[in-house]
């Protein structure tokens, strides 16, 4: 397996792809048509990805033989401000649609607010925007590797890493990393997001 970091100029359509592919699941309660989530998934994580090739940094993973095999993306923050002409830079605005069939939760709010214990970080530090490896290949440790490439440039640059999560098995997996959970969700929550915060390791 090989892992590059992919430059500004990297098409986000097979990243996009991919990571849709392998995030969907997670949608199945909202969108339950396979079609539809999956349709839904792609404009997401494109969108996400050509933010991520703009403002932060893309890692992937592929197979000797070329084949793409994971995605991780990161972003730097403290952020710059977000300006409403983004969302058609990005892509999001294709999302207009689609997100009025989602239920009726204010996902924005949700979100910032679980992100908020990272945001008082001191110092730069990196976002773990979205993990994912193709369906067909997961359980190979190619998002391990992913992460400990991400996680010894950090600890270089002795940046603290932040995420949050909605699958109490990804907590285990990240825990594995050396990431501690900062704030749980509440169980009634209807989205439940995990907080999860990296310091960097002690140099000597």
């Amino acid at each position: 397996m090989h892992i590059t970091t992919t430059p500004p100029s990297e098409n986000p359509e097979p990243l996009g792809a991919l990571l849709a592919r392998a995030l969907a699941p997670s949608f199945a309660s909202d969108l339950p048509d396979p079609a539809d989530r999956l349709a839904y998934c792609t404009l997401l994580y494109t969108a996400n990805t050509r933010w991520s090739l703009d403002r932060g940094t893309v890692h992937v993973a592929t197979l000797p033989d070329g084949t793409l095999a994971g995605v991780l993306s990161l972003i730097p923050e403290p952020e710059p401000e977000w300006t409403p002409d983004l969302d058609h830079t990005y892509g999001y605005h294709h999302l207009a649609e689609w997100n009025k069939r989602l239920p009726d939760l204010d996902y924005t709010a949700i979100e910032q607010a679980a992100k908020a214990p990272l945001k008082t970080q001191t110092g730069p530090w990196i976002y773990i925007n979205v993990l994912g490896v193709e369906p067909a290949l997961q359980g190979n440790g190619i998002g391990t590797s992913l992460m400990q490439h991400a996680i010894a440039n950090a600890d270089r640059d002795h940046r603290p890493m932040g995420l949050m999560t909605d699958t109490e098995r990804n907590v285990r997996f990240y825990t594995r990393l050396g990431f501690e959970t900062i704030a749980t969700p509440e169980p009634d929550a209807p989205l439940r997001l995990w907080t999860m915060l990296r310091p960097p390791a002690a140099t000597t």
